[in-house]
């Protein structure tokens, strides 16, 4: 938990809000980000500590349910390394979606 707890806090020091919602991990080793839109392919992604590494997975979603966008390279999950890979995944799925926009 201590690993995605800082990540968290690294993503609330920064701009990312702009784009959407930082939901807290919980009892979890995860936390999510909420799109500030209404794209129909998807509204979240999801940001997972990966067990015994030092690796984050995501994996987006619509609702409570994974997709997949082959189109901006989700045809499974992807990993990050750090809390500012993580930050520019998001904005580019934001520039690659258009989704800072209401549609």
């Amino acid at each position: 938990m201590q690993r995605i707890n800082k990540v968290y806090e690294e993503l609330k020091k920064s701009d990312i809000e702009m784009y959407g919602t930082l939901i807290p991990p919980t009892s979890m080793p995860n936390f999510r980000f909420i799109f500030k839109n209404n794209c129909p392919e998807f509204n979240t992604l999801s940001v997972f500590a990966m067990w015994g590494g030092d690796q984050f997975e995501t994996i987006l979603k619509k609702d409570d349910d994974c997709v997949y966008v082959d189109s901006i390279g989700y045809d499974d999950v992807c990993y990050f390394n750090t809390a500012k890979e993580i930050e520019n995944e998001i904005k580019r799925i934001v520039d690659e979606m258009d989704v800072s926009e209401p549609h």
